[in-house]
């Protein structure tokens, strides 16, 4: 036996067993989808290795079947990489990319022989979607993540050593040609198993990433409302607060915390003040920017940092917030529940701005918010 045997042998075992760990990834990593794919697409890959060892009499029954499969294998590998980064490359044009290479194959095998094409284009097809995978990872994201990049580059370089074996394959003409193709085969299988197991090990690190950064959401989110919990505003804010100053933003942080709390719970219980608090801040995020900065401080109080390019715009985010909360209704078990908010804002100034100093001087502008009478906004300078 040739020691290309050994290495198709050593790639459906490979395949195999990368199959289950993906599938044990899938079980207990949180039932992504994606991660489902790539599982299946490792069972592709060692059903096409198992074909390689087990070839059909008919030459030309083996070589679709195994180009068929190698291009299931690509395109389900690309098609979990889609999925993890919600991708808008459509779906479609994966499957129909695939119809159509596999009918190109075919005819260059069956109907109007040429031995170049037959064994190069599903290659040129598979280097299309390996950059296309390596590309994803990379621009999904404006920062990647060190296993993303990793994985990235790995898909490049394994695209380009396929693409070499693919010119060679085409350069053997319509004829088949010893010398191209024994080159061929030895770039393609030589660079076979180094590409499945560096991919296969950088995907996984990135669903280890993918885990991490869940966890460290997770440990910055507050469950009920979703926002930022006390550790994770002070651990975002002041570098938020730095990078809206150096943008020459007007900044302000925003103070506020539900009127009148301990009365909603003692009067409708505490599910409705969960009610309340959930309700609530889905009115202030839909009042407010994606890119502001939202924590739930502890009990009602929440707090607020936001830039924006007009400076009364700036100052008047808290008013509009107090008239959007006021005008809502609130109902718990078909009963009526009246909810407005007090606000106490700070106006940052200067690069030595501090966050902490600000919420302790909104959390006077609250007090005083407070004290005259509720359902208000008191502004005071740092």
């Amino acid at each position: 036996m040739s020691a290309f045997f050994y290495i198709i042998v050593s790639l459906l075992f490979t395949n195999i067993v990368l199959a289950v760990i993906f599938f044990t990834a899938y079980f207990s990593m949180g039932r992504e989808r994606h991660t489902l794919i790539w599982a299946f697409t490792f069972v592709v890959a060692a059903c096409q290795w198992l074909v390689n060892i087990f070839k059909p009499s008919d030459f030309n029954t083996y070589w679709m079947i195994a180009c068929t499969l190698s291009v299931g294998t690509i395109l389900f590998g690309t098609w979990g990489h889609l999925v993890r980064t919600n991708s808008r490359f459509s779906k479609t044009s994966l499957l129909m990319s695939g119809l159509a290479i596999i009918a190109i194959t075919y005819y260059f095998t069956v109907i109007d022989l040429h031995r170049g094409l037959s064994t190069s284009l599903y290659i040129y097809h598979t280097v299309f979607y390996l950059f296309l995978c390596g590309y994803v990872l990379l621009k999904h994201r404006d920062k990647p993540r060190a296993a993303e990049i990793g994985a990235a580059i790995a898909y490049i370089l394994f695209a380009i050593s396929q693409g070499i074996a693919a010119t060679y394959a085409l350069m053997q003409g319509a004829e088949w040609n010893a010398e191209y193709f024994d080159v061929y085969r030895m770039i393609n299988f030589v660079s076979l198993p180094t590409g499945y197991i560096g991919m296969s090990l950088f995907i996984v690190f990135v669903l280890a990433s993918d885990m991490s950064e869940k966890m460290r959401v997770q440990s910055i989110t507050d469950s009920l409302t979703t926002c930022l919990n006390r550790r994770g505003f002070f651990q975002l804010a002041q570098d938020k607060l730095l990078s809206l100053l150096k943008k020459e933003m007007h900044v302000c942080l925003v103070y506020w915390d539900i009127d009148k709390f301990k009365a909603i719970n003692d009067n409708f219980g505490h599910s409705a003040g969960d009610m309340v608090l959930q309700r609530a801040t889905e009115v202030i995020k839909q009042n407010i920017k994606e890119s502001d900065l939202i924590g739930r401080l502890g009990g009602e109080e929440f707090v607020i940092l936001l830039g924006r390019a007009d400076v009364d715009d700036a100052r008047l985010v808290a008013e509009r917030l107090r008239t959007a909360l006021e005008n809502t209704a609130f109902e718990y078990n078909d009963q009526e529940i009246d909810v407005t908010a007090s606000f106490g804002v700070v106006e940052l100034k200067g690069e030595e701005a501090l966050i902490e100093a600000a919420i302790d001087r909104a959390d006077k502008a609250l007090y005083q918010a407070k004290e005259s009478g509720r359902n208000k906004v008191v502004q005071l300078a740092m």
